[in-house]
């Protein structure tokens, strides 16, 4: 997927002066089946809710009274994730009535990227960690593999502090990273299990016709699951998107690489047709008391 830097963006409609500043929202939300899967806090529900946060705080910190985004000539722009980090996962604490208190802030850590970060607590216990990095593209052509990136010119200035999940996603791309979640990421060169998938349009893609970015890791679960059928708890993972997809073209769910003791494992995500890799992502899970599940 092409991602050249291109002209500056424009905000489109009419800018407004916010009551809060749109670096900093603190919300509170009672826990109900939406928001609930049969392992606590869905991470599919969390993802979406927090790329929308993300969405919207992307549109305070324009001065916007709603996302609309698009470059010099008029074309619509938006928010692709490149990297999406979870740490310090309790979402197994989340129940039915539950409250789960979310504090997020953002910060444009280039001037194409923007990171924003996201504080869980679930009745009052800390529940976890995300990390999102997101870049404006926009189309050039056909297809959801045609995109290209958009330079933020208009937003808050750059923040000196450099973005290690930015860079750590520049440095796999790059392959200089060695290591990775303890595995070896050099020494690979064997497929342990592939999976294959067909993405639905009405399931699987957003609004905007793109492979929607918490689709790759339920993709990832759905292997998971296949693969062992153990029910684990999430502990940490890391998602590192390079591409996406059109409705109709099958994906390939490839375990990579695993680390037993440290209950790791390297997921690749790419088409069936090109054998083009669209994210790769690092998963770390813990085994709970009930360790299968049977049929109801």
């Amino acid at each position: 997927m092409p991602m050249n830097v291109i002209s500056p963006l424009r905000l489109a409609g009419t800018p407004v002066r916010l009551a809060v500043t749109p670096r900093d929202r603190e919300d509170a939300i009672r826990l109900g089946m939406p928001h609930l899967s049969g392992c606590g806090i869905s991470e599919n529900w969390l993802l979406k809710e927090l790329g929308h946060r993300h969405w919207m705080m992307l549109a305070g910190q324009a001065g916007m009274n709603g996302p609309d985004f698009r470059d010099d000539e008029g074309r619509q722009v938006y928010a692709a994730f490149c990297a999406v980090r979870l740490t310090d996962a309790r979402l197994d604490l989340g129940v039915e009535n539950g409250a789960l208190a979310i504090r997020s802030t953002m910060r444009r850590v280039s001037r194409t990227q923007v990171e924003s970060r996201h504080e869980l607590r679930i009745d009052g216990v800390a529940a976890g960690l995300v990390k999102m990095v997101s870049t404006f593209i926009r189309r050039t052509g056909r297809g959801n593999h045609s995109v290209a990136r958009v330079a933020l010119d208009d937003l808050v200035p750059v923040d000196p502090l450099p973005s290690d999940l930015a860079s750590l996603a520049a440095t796999l791309r790059a392959r200089r990273r060695p290591h990775h979640f303890g595995i070896n990421l050099s020494a690979v060169s064997t497929e342990i299990a592939a999976f294959e998938f067909d993405p639905c349009p009405e399931l699987d893609f957003n609004g905007a016709g793109f492979l929607y970015f918490p689709s790759f890791l339920a993709f990832v679960d759905r292997a998971e699951w296949q693969l062992s059928r153990r029910r684990s708890a999430l502990a940490r993972r890391d998602a590192f998107y390079h591409g996406n997809v059109d409705p109709g073209v099958p994906i390939r769910v490839v375990l990579v690489a695993e680390e037993p003791v440290r209950s790791t494992r390297w997921w690749r995500l790419e088409r069936t047709d090109e054998r083009a890799i669209l994210a790769d992502v690092f998963t770390q899970r813990l085994q709970t008391a009930v360790n299968a599940y049977t049929a109801i």
